[in-house]
């Protein structure tokens, strides 16, 4: 789970809140993603430098 996807997820959680389609407050999509299981799973799997992973504008992150 990369920068961008995260960020993606954000943004369609705060237009869903701007079009009143979500009740309560809002809140930081980041603390829903745990990245140690997909870690380590690409760690075991010798798949960590297998995708580049995309900044938050999905450009290849530095």
């Amino acid at each position: 789970m990369d920068i961008f996807s995260v960020t993606r997820y954000q943004a369609t959680l705060d237009q869903a809140a701007e079009l009143g389609l979500l009740r309560g407050k809002k809140f930081e999509i980041e603390q829903w993603f745990d990245r140690r299981f997909l870690n380590a799973a690409l760690k075991e799997l010798k798949l960590e430098n297998y995708w580049q992973p995309l900044d938050a504008k999905g450009a290849r992150a530095k």
